[in-house]
C-alpha cells in the first residue's frame, strides 16, 4: 500500500507523519462522497440515490449493458428510456423489461 510506503520516509517529522496519517483516516469517506458525487453527475441527479444506483448495477448486470453506449444515450434522454435498449447485448427477459419502462 502507498501509504505504507511512504510512512517510513516521515519518520523524523513527526508534524508530517500526524498529517500524512490524518490524510489515510480520512481518504475512504473523501473517496466515497467522490465516487457518489461522480455516480449523480454521470445519471444526470442532483444528489446520489444509493437505492437507484443499486438497481441500475444489478440491471446491467443482468442485461449485458455496452456501458458507453449505456451512459451515452443516458445523457440524452428526458423522458422515454426506450432508446437505452440499443446498448443492451442479449435479450433482456420480461422482469427486467419491466423495470426498464418503470
Amino acid at each position: 500500500m502507498f501509504w505504507q510506503s511512504v510512512r517510513p520516509l516521515l519518520a523524523d517529522d513527526a508534524d508530517a507523519l500526524e498529517q500524512f496519517d490524518q490524510v489515510r483516516r480520512g481518504f475512504a469517506e473523501a473517496m466515497q462522497q467522490q465516487f457518489q458525487k461522480m455516480w449523480a453527475a454521470k445519471l444526470g441527479l442532483s444528489e446520489f440515490n444509493p437505492e437507484l444506483f443499486k438497481q441500475l448495477v444489478q440491471l446491467m448486470i443482468h442485461s449485458e449493458v455496452d456501458y458507453t453506449i449505456f451512459f451515452r444515450e443516458l445523457s440524452h434522454i428526458p423522458d422515454d428510456i426506450s432508446a437505452l435498449k440499443k446498448s443492451v447485448y442479449s435479450e433482456t427477459p420480461q422482469q427486467l423489461n419491466g423495470q426498464v419502462s418503470e
